[in-house]
C-alpha cells in the first residue's frame, strides 16, 4: 500500500516498528520499502535497505533485488545497477526478467549498449523469458 500511495517514509517507519516490536523483518517487508523508496526517487535510501537485509540476516530475495535495481536504473545509476546485479549473481539469487531488465535498460539510458548486449546474452543463457521490454532496452 505505501509502495502504491508514493509513502516511502511511512514505509520505512512500519518496517522500524517490527524491528522495535522484536518481530523479524522478512524479505518481503524489504522488498515492498525498497520498492516504495525507488518509485520516490529514493535510490539511495533503497541501497540503503538492500545493504540492512545483509546486516540483519534477511535473506536476500529476487524481489527485492529487482526492486532496488529498478530504483538506481530509473535514476541511472547504471554502475549501482550492475554491482547489485553481479553481487547477486554471485550469492546464487535467481534473477528474474524484470532484474535483467533494469539493468539492461540502465546502460541504455547511458548509451552503453554493449553491457546491455551482454546481459542479453546472459539472460539467454540462463534461459530466463525475454519480454518486449528486453527487446527495447
Amino acid at each position: 500500500a505505501c509502495e502504491k500511495g508514493n509513502a516511502w517514509e511511512k514505509a520505512l517507519q512500519l518496517l522500524s516498528s517490527i524491528a522495535h516490536a522484536n518481530v523479524e523483518s522478512d524479505a518481503i517487508a524489504y522488498a515492498a520499502t525498497i520498492s516504495a523508496c525507488g518509485k520516490a526517487s529514493e535510490w539511495e535510501k533503497a541501497l540503503e535497505l538492500l545493504s540492512d537485509m545483509g546486516r540483519y540476516r534477511v535473506e536476500y530475495s529476487t524481489i527485492a533485488t529487482s526492486a532496488a535495481i529498478s530504483a538506481c536504473g530509473k535514476y541511472s545509476e547504471w554502475e549501482k545497477c550492475l554491482q547489485i546485479f553481479t553481487r547477486a549473481l554471485n550469492t546464487q539469487i535467481e534473477m528474474d526478467t524484470t532484474s535483467y531488465n533494469a539493468t539492461a535498460s540502465a546502460c541504455e539510458r547511458l548509451g552503453d549498449w554493449e553491457q546491455a548486449l551482454q546481459l542479453f546474452s546472459a539472460m539467454l543463457l540462463a534461459k530466463v523469458e525475454a519480454t518486449t521490454i528486453t527487446f527495447n532496452a
